[in-house]
This record gives structure tokens, sequence and C-alpha cells, in this order.
């Protein structure tokens, strides 16, 4: 422990004390002040500390806590619209190309702090000990003393031994000397006055039975130690007072309540000036404190159990209060986060097909899986998904909820037209899962600073709002946070007839996006038809997640958005969404797009069924395809056109393919999910062969091929479940099962 933080706990206990020390002077047995004395020693020359939950500062910690949790937090720089990324530190300009130069030998402050308060130390004690050596020697020349009435005393308190002296220039009776006490009497002793003789002996022998020698020298010792502190200064002076007054009350308890004036009496005949400095001396009284003993000594009446016990209480009461330091929490491994996973980091190439393990003491029977698209648990045979994207971005593990085990959290981007940034969480204890997501209106990313995570919060697709320590809560169940920058008021945005509000999209979040249809009409989409590539079922729990993506899987690469007139009475046009290919959909893909459509108007207007199935014909027509027939809902894809005769004697591969990446076309190899793919192709009618052959082998296409200026690459995605690469083989044109990497 710092010397420092030593000497301002003792001060706090000293301020307390000498609140105390009137009260108790007046009410409480004088030892009371001793004890809570002794206290204060220990806390400036012990080290250590005990602590306790009674401790005041854990009060004070509290608030310095909870004052550094207001304050607000600088915001962070990052990219909008993109996970969060720190930057390494620039460096100066003028450093660049310079040698390094010996730095000049100098002492920091903290040395020269160190010197300064050992430097105090050594002289006050020298100055003590000098003064001490230089009364001994005084004491020295005085004469050994024979008396009666002290060879009577001696026989009567032969333990400890005390010898007696009388000269030393001093003017009034006291004690020295810790092993080999001595009490030194005036050379004008009035040895005729055996009651004050009486008195006089009873209070120095409990001086010596009290051992106030060594409390002096304790006293003298933190004295030298905390010279810089004035408090210190002034528990010296009161506690060699106390030690007075305690010595006074047991001289009174010994003879009685009614020797007080007696008792008092020879004090006042014992008063001389002292002009000499007697550290480590007990004296028989100071005229600086003459007025308080004498009133203490008239106050003094007989111990009771109440007093002893307030006096008991009180000892105990300062001590746990303000003795003791504040209980630190136990060490907490996860207090601090640590970085799983993080491609959202400079130099990174992306998460795109990678995975990592890991695995935790605190779940021993559990290990933990990440991939572009997911973050899962594995416990035995169950695998649970926590956190989900497009993609997961990075993954950290701290604990927010305190109770000592980490949470899983992730800057994880969703949407394939409408693209967002959000923060997921797992608590992997309690089975609970948290978002902070507000589509369309925010992007939340995580940053990492000095070992705590940051919520970034940002305009969506805008300028960076806020920064602050990520924390429970922040989360909720919906992504909402009142916490940061609320949303633009409605009343701040113009409204149409239906109470809907109208804007760009951009700087505004608005109920319903300036848009421009295919032909060529201006309307408005809704914002909430742009959300989840049109998926109209809910989305609020891992099973509704998991319903979406299959719907993904049957839809064809874009959707089409109704756009409206201002008070959405009327279609206008459509709006596309996604990557439309050029080349022709099966019809089964036309009437995917149709239902949608319609699911999209029966949800975002109160059109009648059969002015939908208008507009649903009216779309159609305006892509020249079929008049589509009654609508059928989750119609799924013919996804095996025909095969090229080129391939017609090609087995059927296994349908654990995903996507396709060669660059060659003898080098063709199907990867793990979700590699992308350039292949280059001599033709139109080789491309369409290969995509043919990998249909037929049960390969689903997400992005169709879009052919580009020959014999320029044709770009292919697909996705599955595959775990092993498969490679084509070019001799006979098959897909080998066994993996060839």
């Amino acid at each position: 422990m710092h010397i420092l933080t030593m000497s301002a706990a003792g001060a706090v206990l000293i301020g307390v004390i000498l609140l105390l020390r009137p009260l108790v002077v007046a009410r409480l047995p004088k030892r009371t002040l001793l004890v809570l004395w002794g206290v204060a020693l220990c806390r400036l020359l012990l080290p250590v500390s005990i602590a306790s939950p009674l401790s005041v500062y854990n009060g004070v910690d509290a608030l310095r806590q909870s004052i550094q949790a207001e304050a607000p937090a600088a915001p962070a720089a990052v990219h909008p619209g993109q996970p969060a990324v720190s930057s390494p530190p620039a460096v100066p300009p003028a450093a660049q190309g310079q040698a390094s130069l010996p730095a000049s030998p100098s002492l920091t402050w903290e040395q020269l702090l160190a010197v300064s308060l050992f430097a105090g130390t050594c002289l006050l004690a020298l100055f003590l000990t000098a003064a001490y050596w230089r009364c001994l020697r005084k004491f020295s020349k005085a004469l050994p003393l024979e008396n009666p009435l002290l060879t009577r005393w001696q026989e009567i308190h032969p333990h400890p031994r005390v010898r007696f002296r009388q000269g030393g220039g001093i003017s009034s009776p006291l004690t020295y000397g810790l092993f080999r006490p001595v009490i030194l009497f005036p050379e004008h002793t009035d040895w005729a006055d055996t009651a004050a003789l009486e008195y006089i002996l009873a209070h120095e022998y409990t001086h010596i039975r009290r051992r106030d020698a060594a409390w002096k020298l304790v006293l003298a010792a933190a004295l030298c130690l905390h010279w810089f502190n004035p408090l210190v200064w002034v528990m010296y002076l009161f506690a060699n007072r106390d030690l007075e007054l305690a010595c006074d009350e047991a001289v009174v308890q010994t003879f009685g309540i009614d020797s007080r004036p007696g008792y008092a009496l020879s004090i006042l005949r014992a008063e001389e000036a002292r002009r000499v400095l007697l550290p480590l001396c007990s004296g028989f009284r100071r005229k600086s404190a003459i007025e308080e003993r004498i009133t203490a000594i008239m106050k003094t009446k007989r111990s009771s159990d109440a007093a002893l016990a307030a006096a008991v209480l009180l000892v105990i009461g300062v001590t746990a209060a303000f003795a003791t330091s504040r209980i630190h929490p136990p060490a907490n491994r996860w207090d601090k986060a640590e970085v799983w996973v993080d491609y959202a980091a400079p130099g990174e190439d992306g998460p795109w097909g990678k995975t990592d393990q890991l695995s935790l003491p605190e779940f021993p029977d559990t290990s933990f899986h990440w991939s572009t698209g997911a973050v899962t648990a594995r416990e035995g045979e169950q695998e649970t998904t926590l956190i989900w994207g497009m993609p997961v971005w990075n993954t950290y593990l701290q604990d927010l909820n305190g109770d000592g085990l980490p949470e899983f959290c992730s800057t994880v981007s969703f949407g394939s037209g409408m693209i967002d940034n959000h923060i997921m969480v797992y608590d992997y204890a309690a089975k609970t899962p948290y978002v902070l997501w507000d589509r369309g209106v925010y992007d939340y990313v995580l940053s990492l600073e000095d070992g705590v995570l940051q919520a970034i919060q940002s305009e969506y697709n805008g300028a960076i709002l806020s920064t602050k320590p990520l924390s429970m809560d922040m989360l909720t169940t919906d992504g909402r946070l009142e916490d940061f920058t609320a949303p633009k008021p409605e009343e701040d945005l113009p409204v149409n007839r239906r109470g809907e509000t109208y804007g760009d999209g951009f700087s505004d979040p608005a109920d319903l996006i300036a848009s421009t249809a295919t032909n060529g009409a201006e309307g408005y989409v809704r914002s909430a038809d742009l959300t989840y590539d049109g998926y109209t079922g809910p989305l609020t729990t891992e099973e509704d997640f998991a319903a979406y993506q299959a719907w993904q899987e049957t839809q064809p690469s874009f959707f089409c958005v109704p756009v409206y007139d201002l008070d959405r009475d009327h279609v206008v046009g459509w709006f596309d969404v996604g990557i439309y290919d050029e080349s022709p959909l099966s019809l089964e893909h036309q009437t995917i797009i149709l239902n949608t459509a319609a699911a999209l108007l029966r949800q975002g207007s109160d059109l009648s069924e059969a002015e939908i199935a208008q507009a649903r014909e009216g779309l159609a027509a305006e892509r020249g395809w079929p008049k589509p027939g009654p609508e059928v809902q989750n119609a799924n894809p013919d996804p095996a056109p025909a095969t090229s005769p080129a391939f017609a004697d090609i087995p059927p591969a296994p349908k654990n393919m995903s996507v396709v990446s060669a660059d060659r076309w003898d080098d063709l190899v199907i990867p793990p999910y979700p590699e992308k793919s350039e292949i280059p192709v001599a033709n139109m009618e080789e491309a369409q062969a290969l995509i043919d052959c990998l249909k037929r082998s049960g390969v689903s296409s997400k992005e169709t091929w879009a052919p580009s200026p020959i014999p320029a690459p044709v770009r292919c995605m697909y996705r599955s479940t595959m775990t092993n690469p498969m490679k084509w083989n070019s001799s006979d044109r098959s897909f080998p099962t066994a993996p060839t990497r």
C-alpha cells in the first residue's frame, strides 16, 4: 500500500476521532480514546487493511463509479454503415526517419516525492532522537533517592522494579525508561506532603504499568513517517494528552471519588512551565492541558456498565466504518472483454468461408463454433444457435450481467436489398438472447476500447450519433434503445392523409420512402416492405428466423415492391429490389414474385382482393410474363432446367455441394459454403452446361450466372450444407465423393 494512501486513510480516521473526542472525554471511560488512537496508529503504520462491507469506502467507491458511468464517452471513429474497426496509431511525421537519441537521466516525480518523504522522515527522527538523548544526559546527573516513604512504596509495588532519582533540572515529576523505568523528582519536592506524594507515585506507576513509554515511541514513529500530514501532528498532541487523562482517571478510581479535590490540588501545586521537549517521557502535568485535566478530574465518575457498553460499541463502529477498506469484488477474468474472432479489423480479408472453435472452462461440456453465418454451441448431441447474421463480423466475450460468466457479443450485418448493422448478445448461462437492433433507423456496432466493449450508434448508413459502454440495460428483445439518441419525432416530418410520415428514407426515418417505379412513375414505397427482403411473416424468435431463411431459399434473386401515390390510395408502379437477372425466369419463379407482391399489397394496403388480383396481373403484363393463374402461396421453383446433351451421361453428385470456384475448367473445385466463384468459360453454351450440371447435382442457385463479354469470367454463387470440398474430374467429368484437400 502506498504511503500516501495510508496517510489519507489515517487522516480520515483521525478527523473522526477528533470530532468524537469532546463527547468521549465527558461521558465515556478515558481509555476509549486510547483504543481509538491505537486503531489510528495501526491504520498509519501497517501497510495492509481489512476489507469490510461496513467500510465507508464502499459507498465512496460506488459514488465514484456512478459518476464515471454518467460521464459521456467520446465517440469512436468508425465508418458509417460498417462494423467498428480500430485504426493503428499514426507515427508522428517528425519522428519518421530520425535516429533516437539517448535520454538524459532524470528523476520522475514519483521518485522525487519518495526521496522527499524519506528525507523528511530521517530529519524528524534524528531531531527527536537527539532531543531524547539530550534529556537522558541531563537525567543522568540526577542522584539516587532514598526515602522511607519510597521504600515502603517499593515493598508494596515490587513489579516492575522502579528506581527513584532526584534532580536533573526538571520542575515536575516525570517517568522515563521503557525497560528500566525511573521516576524522577524535582529538587524542590516537598517530602512532608505525603498525600501529594501518594498521588504522584500512583500516577507515574500507572504510566509504567500501562507501558505508556512504548505508546509514545509508536506515536513518534507515526509522526516521523507521516510528518507531512498535519492531522498526524494533531493526533500526536491529543494522544499524549489522553494518556495523561487516562492516568488521572485511574488514580481517581484507585483513591475513590472523594479524592478528586485533593488530586486536582496536587496537580495545581505542581504547575510550573516546562521549557524543554521531553519525548518518550511521561510527565505529571502539562500547562497547555492543565485546565482540561482539572475539568476531567472533577467530572470523573464511577464507570457504569452502560458506559462500558457504549465505549465498546463506539470503538467497534468507528473501526468497522473508518479503519477498514472497501470490499474488492472477486477477480473476474471476464470483467475485461476478450476477442474471439474479429474480421472487421484492418488488414483482414473478411469472414467469408472461415470457421473457428472455442472451449471455455466455465462451460466444460460445451464447444462453441463460429462461422460466417452463425455462432453455435454444441453440448453432446444438441446444437444451439446463439447468434446469426450475414455475416457475423466479430465475437467478443465479456461479463455484462455480473454473474462471473461471459456473454457472447457480436456485430452482425443483415439483409439483402436493405443491409443494416446491429448487435447481438447471448447469455449462455441463462440461455437468453438479446439484441440492439432498430432496422432502417439506426446502425449499431461494437468497438473494443481498453478491454471494454463500446456500443456505437449511428444513423442508418449515416453519421455516428453516440458511443456508450455496452451493458445489459441497453439490450432489449426488440432491439430498441431508449438510452441512445431517440428517433426524430414524427411531427418533424410531413404526414399524408393516413397519418403516415414520408421522406427520402436516408436523412429521415419515414414510414414512406420516395421512389421511382420501373415504369417511371414517381411515388412512395413502404419502408416496412423493404425489410427482410419483402418477407411478410413474423421475425421475433430463432424459429421465425429459421423459417425466414427457408423462405429465402425458395425466392428468386429479386422481388417487387409496390409503389403507391402519396396517400397510398393507388398503386402507380413497382420497384425492384435485388439483383435482376435478364435471363428468363421459370413460370414457378414468376409465380413466386407475383405472390410476394400480392402479399405485400395485402399487408400494407386496404385494397380489395379483386384490386390485388388486378395489380398482380398488371405486374405480370409489365414484365411481359404470361397472365398468372390463381394465386398459390409458397410455390417452389423448378431447379432443374433442360440438361445439356454434352453432360447427359454425368451421374448426379452428392447433394452437399456449395459454391463453384476454379481458375480453369480442369481445376474446378466445389468448396464449402460460402466462398464465391469466378469461372472462365469459352462461351455461353459452356457456362449454361456447367450450371445445368450443378443444378442437376442438387445445388440450388442463389445468384444466377451473368454473362459478360466473352471470354471474361462468369460469376456463380451457390449455397448448401456441404462440409467437404469436391473436385471436378476433367477426364470423366464426374464429382468424386472423397475430399481433395
